[in-house]
């Protein structure tokens, strides 16, 4: 079991977290009122992703993230956009490494992806009714 000085630590870590949170709400909630003010959030592809999370106390084990569970290895990514059905769920893995890519074929096209990108675009993940010769 963790100490009761870690576990306070902890606590007080966990309170101060969720605190900065709330200004990263109040932010995205701007830049899609300012779209949408704007008549441009229905033609912009929003990405939202964070870095790995931290464990909390979890299996003992004190503020850290360099452990082989879910919380340590699964990285949110949120995608909202045109041609995006809501309330997808994908299931294929896919990492950060495949953004630029994927911001690249958004933008211009799958032939704009130069061969020196090691990701692959997850465009034809996001949007099925796009047709493309292959898969990523």
């Amino acid at each position: 079991p963790l100490s009761e000085l870690a576990l306070c630590w902890e606590n007080q870590h966990f309170r101060d977290r969720w605190r900065s949170l709330l200004s990263v709400d109040d932010l995205v909630s701007d830049i899609v009122s300012f779209l949408d003010d704007n008549n441009v959030l229905n033609e912009t592809f929003i990405f939202y992703s964070s870095d790995h999370g931290y464990k909390q106390g979890q299996w003992r084990v004190g503020t850290s993230k360099q452990h082989p569970y879910e919380t340590d290895v699964r990285i949110p990514l949120l995608v909202s956009g045109p041609s995006i059905p809501a309330g997808t769920e994908l299931t294929q893995m896919v990492g950060n490494l495949d953004l630029t890519a994927t911001f690249m074929d958004l933008a211009a096209g799958p032939d704009s992806i130069p061969t020196i990108v090691d990701g692959k675009s997850i465009v034809s993940y996001l949007i099925p009714s796009l047709q493309r010769d292959s898969e990523p």
